[in-house]
C-alpha cells in the first residue's frame, strides 16, 4: 500500500515480522512486529534488524513502549474505524509527552477529513488503502492553512503550505487571523 508522508507518496517498506518467512529477512529489513511481539522478543529483534517498527492497536498502552522508543524507528497506528479516536490520542502522548522523534503512522481505516487532526497529534505518514485516493489525500494535506487551536507544531512542508509573511504563532497556530475569518465571526 502506498503512503503518504508530510505530503509525498512513497512505498511501505516495513515487512511483518513472519510474512516472508523468518529465513528471507535480512539485517537491512525494516521489520514491523506486533506490541506482543516486540515484548516477546525485543533483545533478539534489537540484535538481529537495524530498523525497527511496532504496531500499536488502539487498545494498547503508548506507555508500554515508553522506555523502548529509541530502539524503534517507527510507530504504526491502527484504527479499526474512523470514529475510534484512541491512536489521536496514543500518537499525541508519543510526540508530545514522550518525544518521539521517527515515523508515527495511521493506518486502518482513516478518512481523509481526519488528515489535519492526525497531522496536528503528531502523525507523519497515512497508509492510503485505494492508490485511486493518493491525489484527493494530497490535496486534504494542503486542505487547511491556519488553526485556532494550538497545538503541536507541524512539521514545515513545502513553501506554499506556509504563510508568505512567516507569522506562525504558539504549536503551529497563525497569529493573525485571515480577513475571510474574520468575516465570518461579525454578526
Amino acid at each position: 500500500m502506498p503512503i503518504i508522508k508530510n505530503g509525498r507518496i512513497e512505498e511501505n517498506v516495513w515487512v511483518p515480522l513472519g510474512e516472508e518467512g523468518d529465513g528471507a529477512l535480512d539485517r537491512a529489513t525494516p521489520v514491523l512486529v506486533s506490541l506482543g511481539e516486540w515484548k516477546a522478543g525485543k533483545q533478539t529483534l534489537m540484535a538481529n534488524f537495524e530498523r525497527r517498527a511496532i504496531r500499536l492497536e488502539n487498545a494498547d498502552a503508548a506507555e508500554e513502549i515508553r522506555e523502548d522508543l529509541d530502539a524503534i524507528d517507527a510507530v504504526i497506528l491502527f484504527f479499526p474505524k474512523f470514529n475510534d479516536g484512541r491512536a489521536f490520542s496514543q500518537a499525541r502522548l508519543l510526540r508530545d509527552r514522550y518525544g518521539f522523534k521517527g515515523e508515527i503512522r495511521a493506518t486502518g481505516h482513516v478518512i481523509q477529513d481526519q488528515y489535519l487532526f492526525l497531522q496536528r497529534c503528531g502523525v507523519d505518514a497515512v497508509e492510503v488503502p485505494d492508490e485511486n485516493l493518493l491525489d484527493a489525500w494530497n490535496r486534504a494535506h494542503k486542505r487547511f492553512k491556519g488553526y485556532y487551536q494550538p497545538a503541536l507544531a507541524v512539521p514545515a512542508g513545502p513553501s506554499e503550505d506556509r504563510p508568505s509573511d512567516g507569522s506562525v504563532g504558539h504549536g503551529g497556530a497563525y497569529s493573525r487571523v485571515e480577513p475571510a475569518v474574520l468575516a465570518s465571526w461579525a454578526y
